[in-house]
């Protein structure tokens, strides 16, 4: 009888094996790579998008798609890299949130794999380079806050940045700078340029900075490798140029001067972005610590620059075109430096912490407790720090999460279909840019100030708001005179709104019932027992002037009242006059002012000055909002009570008048304009509205309804509106 025995062979390759597997520190670095990659997509994906970017780079991806686009958009100044892949994926994805929820994914990962390149490439250390990927995803929230918000193209130039890095490490250990890592580096740098202009800046500086620090730092370089060398990156800025003086410099520069923006994202929230998370400023600290620590044992004791010294000029950079900007007053969303600023900084902090394990590892007994040790460290981060922070992302992506999104984007299709040619809609900034993204028509939607980038924006948000918020407007570019209802289709009850650093805040408002005209002691008629009549606008350089009257007879005599309204940009003040032009008897007129505390606006301090009152109201852009109030004529007194409710009172004459008046805090917003909605509906040929049910729905849909458009069916939490008849004026429309 036979018998066989086993083969040595396969029993030694299977014991290899098995001990590769669990002796080996290396395979399991690749593993915990994979493993987290993967944690990295589940994270971001889990979350619904929402945000309304996102539907907006749907909408310049149209562009590249051979596909319609809205007429005011200028598209040109778009960087391209971005628009180019939703593009690509739109061509073979046909669900466009799944073709956005897909391009989120993907540069999460990318971010994740090239932050990994990076470490690994200047430190010439794996385990380096999965720390520094872990920091800056799982310690510090900026990274995956992107995702949450739809920050897509500076995600996308920040992976290019980490692929330049990565490159020019890797050239940096070669004693003659290998080449085709400098060419990658150079390429990777113009990517980074043509996916997000602001973060494009700072790559071309940080990369060319490190370029050129190597280049003339090592010895043995002939003037012609120098040369060489330099080549790349020269090339890269000469394709560069053209592109950025012709079109990104030229087409930003309203958005680097909005005030708004300074205001409201200046340095200030830069600091508070960065301390609202413990771990962003133990990154931040730890990570500065780390590179000025080993850049200067670099440079003293080695005497040629080393990985920390590229740290070092990364970071260094963008702090530098940090505080030009701070210095400059840059009008531009300073924590946005937050992003190019921690890239640098997680990697040191991920460096010291590989260092520090592997120096602790001496006092382990365990058989290469040296190569063990930075996994444990990984370990940490994602037991102890990584819930916490992917926790803090779940709730920043619900903030930003559209409820049922996909089927409003079926509503917006079928709405599509019922719009002419060149018809557009009227809605929030978020469905507007899905819509627009989705159909490539235009939409009207008001954004603040602060995230308009040119003219045409913020003239577009006027009229957004003039139509959903506004039976009619008036400004001067420091006040803006809002009227919010109707009676007998004649707009009343204005509310008052200043421009407080560049955002348009209301604080005000006046009603038909706190106008009141007393005889012995009692009203015996208020403006709100009156029948309004059509407004009179008049608009005379700086000067805008609003007139209305009301008439009535309340004890059988006719009687007349005129309210009016002038303000002009050069007197920083809005003055109402009222005049009783009849012959009825009375002793005293008075008109009740009340602040908006249902918008959060109660003053938070009253007091007294020079025949009125100041108002102080809560903070904005750090700065409180203050209003004074003053009668005009010794016949008119000026009270306010705790509550804000400021109460104007004349006695023995027909007329009283006040101002309200302000410290100029920022340029006008606006030239002077009077905004019919009517008019506003046929100039940018408005035929349906996308309306939010929350609690401003019922006015906003009665004021539509005056412009001749009714309710037609609900998309999840959004009324679709539509023209009664298409193209005809509407029914009990807006007279003023």
């Amino acid at each position: 009888m036979n018998y066989s025995l086993p083969s040595r062979k396969a029993s030694l390759s299977s014991v290899n094996l098995a001990s590769y597997v669990s002796r080996r520190p290396e395979f399991w670095l690749n593993v915990t790579v994979v493993a987290m990659t993967l944690l990295v997509a589940f994270v971001v994906a889990r979350p619904a998008i929402g945000s309304g970017d996102y539907g907006q780079w749907l909408m310049t991806s149209r562009y590249y798609s051979d596909l319609s686009v809205p007429d005011y958009r200028e598209l040109s100044a778009v960087p391209p890299v971005l628009p180019l892949l939703v593009s690509f994926l739109s061509r073979l994805i046909a669900d466009p949130v799944m073709v956005m929820s897909v391009t989120k994914v993907l540069l999460a990962v990318g971010l994740f794999l090239a932050t990994y390149w990076a470490g690994t490439g200047i430190f010439s250390d794996k385990a380096t380079g999965l720390l520094g990927a872990a920091v800056t995803f799982f310690a510090t929230d900026r990274m995956l806050e992107l995702f949450a918000f739809g920050g897509l193209p500076q995600a996308m130039s920040l992976i290019f940045i980490a692929i330049a890095m990565g490159a020019i490490g890797r050239a940096s250990r070669s004693s003659t700078l290998s080449l085709h890592y400098w060419i990658i580096g150079a390429a990777a740098i113009w990517f980074a340029a043509m996916s997000h202009a602001g973060t494009g800046t700072l790559a071309v500086l940080a990369g060319s900075a490190t370029m050129g620090l190597l280049v003339i730092s090592r010895t043995g370089l002939t003037r012609r490798e120098q040369v060489i060398r330099l080549a790349p990156i020269g090339v890269c800025l000469v394709l560069l140029a053209p592109y950025w003086l012709l079109i990104i410099i030229p087409e930003n520069q309203e958005y680097l001067a909005n005030t708004a923006s300074l205001s409201y994202r200046g340095p200030w929230a830069f600091w508070w972005r960065l301390s609202s998370h413990n771990w962003n400023v133990v990154a931040a600290a730890g990570g500065t610590a780390a590179i000025l620590l080993g850049a200067g044992r670099e440079l003293l004791s080695h005497g040629r620059p080393g990985p920390f010294t590229i740290l070092l000029t990364w970071a260094g950079t963008v702090w530098a075109f940090f505080g030009f900007s701070v210095l400059t007053s840059v009008g531009t969303d300073y924590p946005r430096f937050l992003y190019p600023l921690l890239q640098p900084l997680a990697l040191a902090v991920g460096a010291a912490i590989v260092a520090g394990a592997r120096y602790a590892s001496r006092w382990v007994i365990i058989e290469d407790s040296k190569g063990w040790s930075p996994l444990a460290a990984v370990a940490v981060i994602l037991v102890l720090i990584a819930p916490g922070t992917a926790a803090a992302f779940g709730r920043e992506a619900q903030f930003h999460q559209f409820a049922d999104l996909k089927t409003k984007v079926s509503a917006i299709e079928a709405l599509d279909g019922t719009l002419s040619a060149d018809g557009s809609i009227v809605t929030t900034p978020r469905m507007g840019k899905w819509f627009e993204g989705i159909t490539g028509k235009s939409a009207l939607f008001a954004m603040p100030n602060r995230y308009a980038f040119r003219a045409v924006e913020f003239k577009r948000s006027l009229a957004a708001d003039a139509i959903l918020r506004s039976t009619f407007s008036a400004s001067d570019g420091q006040f803006f005179l809002r009227y919010t209802s109707l009676k007998d289709g004649v707009p009343i009850s204005p509310w008052i709104a200043i421009n407080h650093y560049g955002e348009y805040v209301d604080l005000l408002a006046l009603s038909p019932a706190g106008f009141e005209v007393v005889r012995d002691g009692e009203a015996f008629v208020a403006l709100q027992d009156l029948e309004p009549h059509k407004l009179e606008t008049v608009i005379d350089g700086d000067l805008v002037y609003v007139e209305g009257n009301y008439t009535g007879a309340p004890e059988g005599a006719p009687l007349l009242i005129s309210q009016q309204a002038a303000m002009s940009e050069s007197s920083n003040s809005i003055t109402f006059t009222y005049q009783i032009l009849s012959d009825a008897q009375f002793d005293e007129i008075h008109i009740k002012i009340n602040a908006l505390g249902m918008l959060g606006r109660t003053p938070t301090a009253i007091s007294k000055v020079d025949d009125g009152v100041e108002l102080a109201f809560p903070d904005m852009a750090r700065n409180q909002p203050r209003l004074r109030i003053v009668g005009t004529g010794n016949h008119t007194q000026v009270v306010a009570d705790d509550d804000g409710v400021v109460e104007v009172v004349s006695r023995g004459s027909r007329t009283v008048q006040f101002e309200v008046a302000f410290d100029r805090s920022a340029p006008s917003i606006n030239d002077p304009v009077v905004l019919n909605p009517r008019d506003l509906v046929n100039e940018y040929r408005i035929e349906a509205a996308l309306l939010a049910d929350d609690g401003t729905l019922a006015q906003r849909l009665a004021r539509l309804e005056a412009l001749g458009f009714e309710a037609a069916n609900y998309a999840g939490d959004y009324l679709v509106v539509v023209q009664r008849e298409p193209g005809l004026p509407g029914v009990g429309q807006v007279e003023p």
